[in-house]
């Protein structure tokens, strides 16, 4: 017969005591061990299939509150960005891993032998549903310092990489709050020319808001774009800068 293994250590490394470790056992039930598991004791026993889908939800929205406050200049379009890169299932493979969380996972013998314990989607599932046992254990606060503990670090290091190169969201941010009358600046993107031999094009794109025209230049028509709208946004930096707006 099954027996329950000592969680003892996982919970030293989330630094979270469970009052109900019952939860936690779920959290990391995967569907194979339970299925093994009823076939050899009568205590029943549920899979981390609706704490995942728990855990999902507390997950952004720790993410999101993190970032919309850490982060204050990061346009709409980033941040959005951003969240779905660090909430992914091959980030929240690596943030399992951090927490050895496949060294505690369960699963049955048929999964185990298929390499189970090191698939992605396994340990992404269970990271949230971790995080959904600790939630209903101990409440939001709790939930939230287990995340930000382990994903903070990653949330810092990768910011500047998301508010930098999306220039056409930050752009866009910008001159939502310029109107001309009752109208918004609205950038128009454009291609207008090409460079370069054919294998290795250079494309030159340009964008118009009101009175504002720029141009910039990529390896793609994306990142010729991209290059156009920071262009521009510096324009718009010194402009308020002359009119003494912040």
């Amino acid at each position: 017969m099954k027996t329950k293994p000592d969680l003892s250590g996982f919970e030293e490394i989330l630094d979270y005591k469970f009052t109900d470790i019952n939860l936690l056992y779920t959290a990391l039930s995967h569907t194979s061990y339970v299925n093994e598991f009823q076939s050899s004791s009568s205590i029943k026993l549920s899979s981390n299939q609706r704490l995942e889908f728990l855990g999902d939800t507390v997950l952004s929205t720790v993410v999101s509150t993190f970032i919309f406050k850490k982060h204050k200049d990061m346009p709409e379009g980033a941040m959005s960005k951003f969240r779905a890169a660090l909430v992914c299932e091959g980030s929240l493979y690596e943030f399992a891993l951090s927490i050895k969380l496949d060294l505690y996972i369960l699963l049955g013998v048929g999964e185990e032998q298929c390499g189970g314990r090191n698939k992605p989607s396994i340990l992404a599932d269970a990271f949230e549903s971790v995080i959904a046992a600790i939630y209903i254990d101990g409440g939001f606060s709790f939930a939230e310092k287990m995340i930000l503990n382990v994903m903070q670090e990653e949330i810092d290091n990768k910011a500047e990489n998301y508010f930098v190169t999306d220039y056409k969201s930050n752009l866009q941010e910008q001159l939502s709050k310029i109107k001309i009358g009752k109208e918004q600046y609205n950038p128009q993107y454009s291609i207008i020319n090409t460079k370069g031999p054919e294998h290795a094009l250079i494309f030159i794109a340009k964008v118009e808001a009101g009175d504002l025209k720029c141009s910039g230049e990529g390896r793609s028509k994306k990142e010729a774009e991209q290059s156009a709208a920071k262009v521009m946004l510096e324009q718009l930096a010194k402009r308020n800068k002359m009119s003494g707006n912040n």
